[in-house]
């Protein structure tokens, strides 16, 4: 019930949404969350005990801020700017997002990769 997905291709130089969802009516209550992001894939999916499994490369990972998912719509969007940079045409990376639950538990939402266009 939570899906993560790109709002528009990745370029350099220009915006880049990310959007969380989680089905609507399903949060009693904010939940906060992450992106995680990675320059690349683990060797092996790994498995979080209690979470799930990633195949986000711990070595090369890094988190957004925190952000809060707000009930009971469920959708919040990441929004950045990719540098003006050519040389990242080409250029792979992998993402995830991870919410807290108001259990206490988390929860990983589908993972993605893209590859940045000219």
């Amino acid at each position: 019930d939570r899906g993560l997905r790109l709002l528009e291709r990745a370029r350099p130089g220009h915006p880049l949404t990310f959007r969380l969802t989680s089905r609507p009516g399903r949060l009693a209550s904010p939940v906060v969350g992450l992106f995680l992001f990675a320059a690349g894939p683990a060797a092996v999916p790994i498995t979080l005990p209690g979470i799930g499994r990633t195949p986000i490369d711990p070595a090369t990972a890094w988190l957004s801020p925190l952000f809060v998912l707000p009930a009971p719509a469920g959708v919040v969007d990441f929004a950045t700017v990719l540098p003006a940079v050519p040389a990242l045409v080409g250029w792979t990376f992998w993402m995830h997002g991870a919410v807290l639950r108001p259990d206490g538990s988390i929860a990983l939402t589908n993972a993605a990769r893209e590859t940045i266009a000219h």
